[in-house]
């Protein structure tokens, strides 16, 4: 760039109760700052970085050193109801989506509030983070408008992924150019390369797996089991899905699946709201395969669907990274929601699963490599600010010579580098729970049981008492 590269980052825009702790403050403290605007200032790049938030997150980190780095802008609840009034469903004003279908007279109030707010800066690229990017592409027209997102791996045991999509949020470029991505041959090496990738985790995660035991059980139980992961509360199911709630996407699962099918029930890892007690009785009543695990919620071995994925038949993924992560699992995916997994799934719907499970699954190995070597980047990628300056530099470049094409992602890992990288990740974080595990047994023994140099004396202390050993003279 001949001279600053001009990001304007987007948090949110109106205040979101439901998910304000989880979803502004995280997306500003780790997505925006940690991971994007830290590491290209670190490595002394020329960037010019503006963020518009809520007056609601604006407040809430007034104290924060992410006002200075992130320039926040904020858009109070007046300005807000001036454009909008009363237009706006409670569930638009809580979901991703809020910007859906709205009126051009108000896509036209919003560009100006905007226009102004920026006072004349126009941005080279748009990141926006879970929300409706259609509305930016009107504002920004000779602006790279980007979906900011978690990729695959979002949790231990696996490095942080993310990715940088110029698609929509439902409809991405993986769902765009899936057939092409689907057509893909890779070499003899290359499938080498993925199969030992799988094979390798699948072990590990099996190898750490804390109840292992009791999902073997219920294969002796049951004439298959899937695996219904929930989704965050902040989704907007009603915008994104063909659901009003979760409440109302397990219903539907459960009355679709027979009682000789086991459906193991796993809540979103940051967010378990939906299974309350109460809830969780009424199911539990209601829907005899229903399973639950509630030790499971306090596990420290990272996401509690992984533990599942080797046993299950099959993964029904409603609007979750899960449905990814479980294709190095080789299981079967059925989709519920609109799009979003439409370039991965097997099936569409529940209906008639008996039959479906009974046939092969298919090969994937093209969809693992293409995704995890183009589209998504590694922990290591987005955190070293020299190379993440050239990747967004080439993208803008690609978007203002060519257009979003094919050939927009090009090749950024090897594989057989990086599936090493993958396991080596994983293995350290495993070996460093168990050393970390290891310690923490100790410390009730030291509390029992200790000696300690003291002047002349030994201190031993047993159960609490003390007894001075006074040292011998040589």
């Amino acid at each position: 760039m001949e001279n600053s590269l001009k990001i304007l980052l987007i948090c949110d825009f109106k205040p979101n109760f439901e998910v304000l702790g989880y979803d502004s403050c995280s997306v500003l403290y780790h997505h925006f700052f940690n991971w994007l605007v830290k590491p290209l200032k670190d490595a002394g790049k020329s960037v010019d970085i503006k963020t518009i938030v809520s007056e609601v997150t604006y407040v809430r980190n007034k104290k924060s050193k992410v006002i200075d780095e992130l320039n926040l802008i904020p858009i109070s609840e007046e300005e807000n109801r001036q454009i909008y009034g009363e237009i706006l469903s409670a569930n638009d004003k809580c979901g991703y989506n809020y910007f859906k279908n709205l009126p051009d007279n108000v896509i036209d109030k919003i560009k100006n509030l905007i226009y102004g707010k920026l006072n004349n800066f126009i941005p080279h690229i748009v990141i926006v983070y879970g929300l409706n990017k259609e509305i930016y592409e009107k504002i920004f027209p000779d602006s790279l408008v980007l979906i900011y997102e978690n990729a695959i791996f979002s949790r231990p045991p696996f490095p942080r992924t993310l990715y940088f999509d110029p698609f929509l949020h439902i409809e991405t470029f993986m769902h765009k150019f899936c057939d092409k991505i689907s057509s893909l041959k890779l070499s003899n090496y290359e499938n080498a390369c993925i199969e030992n990738l799988k094979k390798s985790v699948v072990e590990l995660i099996d190898e750490n797996n804390p109840i292992k035991k009791d999902i073997i059980k219920l294969k002796k139980k049951y004439k298959y089991l899937v695996l219904l992961p929930l989704c965050s509360l902040g989704s907007n199911l009603e915008n994104e899905t063909i659901f009003c709630s979760d409440y109302d996407y397990l219903s539907y699962v459960m009355e679709s699946i027979p009682q000789n099918i086991g459906v193991i029930v796993t809540q979103h890892d940051y967010e378990k709201g939906l299974l309350n007690p109460y809830m969780l009785e009424y199911f539990r009543a209601k829907y005899n395969n229903l399973i639950f695990f509630d030790k499971v919620n306090n596990l420290e071995y990272g996401s509690s669907s992984l533990n599942f994925f080797k046993y299950v038949d099959v993964i029904i993924n409603n609007h979750s990274m899960t449905g990814v992560q479980s294709l190095l699992w080789d299981k079967k995916i059925i989709t519920t929601c609109r799009d979003y997994n439409d370039w991965y799934a097997d099936k569409k719907g529940v209906e008639n699963i008996e039959e479906f499970l009974m046939q092969p699954c298919r090969d994937k190995n093209n969809i693992i490599y293409w995704y995890i070597t183009h589209y998504c980047l590694f922990l290591r990628r987005f955190t070293d600010g020299n190379w993440m300056y050239n990747y967004l530099v080439d993208k803008l470049e690609k978007f203002r010579k060519d257009g979003i094409t094919f050939d927009y992602y090009n090749k950024i890992e090897d594989i057989d580098e990086l599936s090493e990288y993958i396991i080596d990740y994983v293995k350290n974080y495993y070996n460093s729970k168990k050393m970390n595990h290891s310690d923490f047994k100790l410390k009730p023994l030291e509390r029992i049981f200790s000696i300690k140099n003291h002047n002349n004396h030994k201190v031993i202390t047993v159960a609490g008492v003390k007894t001075k050993i006074k040292r011998k003279k040589v």
